[in-house]
């Protein structure tokens, strides 16, 4: 029998295992939903809405040693930060389950060019309170630091994953005309989050509840505020940068957005996959080269 043969059959047998634990999981959270929505509800948050914290590495630690510390409440919670250099303040967002110095490859290059960069871990995440955190509280997280009463003179942004979508809700909210750099940014969120539900067998009534709750609590909605939907409103100059390799969050959606959107433009790399992007220094030339252009108004 070939090895191609028997590696086929270990994939359907690991799919067929797969489907039947998700059936499971799903049977399991339909009974506990009608015996106990709330109970039910919360733990699923707990569930997906925990990041997890990184273990920063060395190179990580000494950078977060030479930064000069920062830190403001949102909805009643710490989030911590540092900012790096002396400038207009580059605004660094991170992604799921990391942390504000996970853009570090990014922080040097800035600091040359003459920028203060300003890192913060989102609520949950690196060294800030919480336990749980979602789209709606990242986007309160980047509005809070780019209200001019904070003094952080932010003159432009990069984000990843997560952050770079959190990014473009507060750019179009807080209507600035700022440069940005969206790094392997998720801009069909609303479909990506749905999905990754499904595929656990969350049943569908009880995500959408989840969904709407927290729409409601953060005053969000996840439809009119799906990435994707707000970017082509933008009045800022974007560049996209997206891997062909990136298995977390494709590259077709960048690709697309790029084409229909005049004041979007793409830089493709190979190779790098979803993290990998941000340690690469071909992506931070690019990134600086975007941030330092002069800026026309977005048409």
């Amino acid at each position: 029998m070939s090895s191609h043969h028997i590696n086929r059959r270990n994939y359907s047998t690991n799919v067929r295992i797969f489907n039947i634990k998700r059936k499971a999981v799903e049977s399991l959270i339909t009974i506990l939903w009608h015996l106990a929505p709330a109970f039910t509800q919360q733990k699923i948050a707990d569930l997906f809405f925990a990041p997890t914290r990184p273990r920063l590495s060395t190179d990580q630690s000494l950078m977060i040693d030479q930064g000069r510390p920062l830190q403001a409440t949102v909805h009643g919670k710490t989030i911590r930060g540092w900012r790096w250099g002396q400038g207009p303040g580059i605004l660094l967002a991170h992604g799921w389950n990391g942390c504000g110095i996970q853009l570090h490859g990014l922080i040097t290059p800035l600091v040359r060019a003459g920028y203060t960069a300003i890192a913060f871990d989102a609520l949950g995440h690196g060294r800030s309170d919480g336990h749980t955190s979602s789209y709606f509280e990242y986007t309160d997280t980047l509005r809070l630091v780019v209200d001019p009463e904070t003094g952080f003179r932010i003159q432009g942004f990069v984000g990843h994953s997560l952050g770079a979508a959190a990014l473009v809700n507060t750019i179009d909210k807080e209507h600035l005309s700022l440069p940005a750099v969206l790094i392997a940014p998720p801009l069909r969120l609303r479909e990506l989050l749905h999905d990754i539900l499904g595929q656990w067998g969350i049943p569908a009534p009880v995500y959408k509840t989840l969904i709407a709750q927290y729409e409601q609590r953060f005053g969000y909605n996840l439809n009119h505020d799906d990435p994707l939907r707000l970017l082509g409103r933008l009045n800022a100059p974007v560049l996209i940068i997206h891997d062909r390799d990136d298995r977390i969050v494709p590259f077709r959606d960048s690709k697309a957005a790029a084409k229909n959107n005049r004041h979007v433009r793409l830089h493709l790399t190979e190779g790098l996959g979803h993290k990998g992007v941000l340690t690469d220094p071909g992506v931070a030339a690019a990134a600086l080269d975007h941030l330092s252009r002069p800026q026309a108004k977005a048409q």
